[in-house]
């Protein structure tokens, strides 16, 4: 099943993976030793939709003020049809 899109930087193409999959990658990806290893991999998850759990997770950590359309969001100044609709994360390692 895939749930997200993986960009290789390497190899400048998108990869279809489920978030399990990448996410069960990330921990070999970070130990990547860049100066040493040429053959390494930079890939990480982009555009992906955040999962409703973390959202709410979030929301319980971060300032009211710089969530989305919070006091400091500049989303608030753009009239609604404009704004975006969901939030987005960025899943990566060193070097992406």
């Amino acid at each position: 099943m895939v749930d997200i899109v993986v960009r290789d930087l390497v190899k400048a193409q998108d990869i279809g993976m489920s978030m399990e999959q990448y996410l069960e990658l990330v921990p070999g990806l970070a130990g990547q030793d860049f100066k040493r290893d040429e053959k390494t991999k930079r890939q990480y998850g982009k555009d992906i939709d955040c999962p409703q759990e973390w959202r709410e997770h979030l929301a319980e950590l971060l300032p009211r003020e710089i969530s989305y359309l919070g006091d400091n969001d500049l989303m608030t100044k753009l009239p609604p049809d404009a704004r975006a609709e969901n939030m987005m994360i960025y899943i990566g390692h060193e070097g992406t």
